[in-house]
């Protein structure tokens, strides 16, 4: 993950969650917003090409009991077709190669603490075939800068990797 920290990143923000990451106007405008999982592919699409490995941050709350990530109106949960159809079709759109996309983290709070979150990360991750990060613990808007995530807080981020199996709650 060191590498990966000082990577370029694209924000995709779920339009409930302003309170997490946004404290300046110049934050705002680096990050694109989306009020459910299904605006994500046409949302990607419309970027340019990408020229340098990138992170796709899905930044949002996260639910109350599961520490599923909100992104707008969708739980990005991979046990539901919906979601697991979304990102199966940017993987055969070539949407996140296209991009340079080399992971995808979810940026909710303790995304990563309960299994439900952890298998989602895992089975996220054999979906994309790419590295999934989820966070360990609460985050604020102080983990972030006007580019997005802030680099130096990546330690608070778990990969599918290092995840227990079978999932297990995390202290």
């Amino acid at each position: 993950m060191e590498a990966a920290a000082l990577m370029r990143s694209i924000t995709v923000l779920s339009d409930r969650a302003d309170d997490v990451v946004i404290r300046s106007p110049r934050q705002r405008s680096n990050m694109l917003r989306v009020s459910s999982l299904a605006e994500l592919p046409a949302v990607l699409a419309r970027l340019p090409d990408g020229e340098e490995p990138t992170l796709l941050d899905l930044a949002g709350h996260s639910t109350r009991d599961a520490k599923l990530l909100r992104l707008g109106e969708t739980v990005i949960d991979m046990l539901r077709p919906s979601v697991r159809r979304v990102f199966e079709q940017l993987v055969a759109s070539g949407e996140l190669d296209r991009l340079l996309v080399v992971a995808v983290r979810l940026l909710g709070c303790e995304t990563a603490l309960e299994p439900a979150g952890q298998l989602t990360i895992k089975l996220l991750a054999t979906t994309l075939g790419r590295s999934v990060f989820g966070a360990r613990c609460m985050l604020m808007a102080s983990h972030y800068n006007e580019h997005g995530f802030d680099p130096c807080f990546s330690t608070l981020l778990l990969e599918a990797a290092q995840l227990p199996s079978p999932p297990r709650r995390l202290p």
